[in-house]
């Protein structure tokens, strides 16, 4: 299954950053598998509800992963806005988009 995540981009490191936890930094290389503890990381299927919802940075970093829906921690996907979570996933794609939500080249 396909799950969308923002996160902040820093362009100097080229990672993205956790708005909740600037600790919390992830590579954007795609294929690699990205593992995060406790609950893990919140995704939804919704491309468009991950951008209208949380990109909020001078630089966002629109991540596409590919899940396992049995390794779903929290949250449903029949929700009418869903949102789940899962410890890890396949980064499929980056885009960065900037404030005004334009794709950044």
């Amino acid at each position: 299954m396909i799950g969308f995540r923002i996160m902040a981009y820093n362009p100097t490191t080229r990672r993205a950053v956790s708005g909740a936890d600037s600790r919390v930094t992830v590579p954007l290389k795609t294929g690699e598998m990205h593992t995060v503890p406790g609950l893990g990381m919140f995704l939804t299927p919704h491309r468009q509800y991950a951008i209208d919802y949380y990109a909020g940075h001078e630089l966002n970093a629109l991540l596409e992963y590919e899940f396992n829906p049995d390794e779903i921690t929290s949250g449903n996907l029949a929700d009418a806005e869903p949102e789940v979570s899962v410890r890890s996933a396949r980064l499929v794609s980056v885009t960065i988009l900037d404030e005004d939500l334009e794709i950044v080249v």
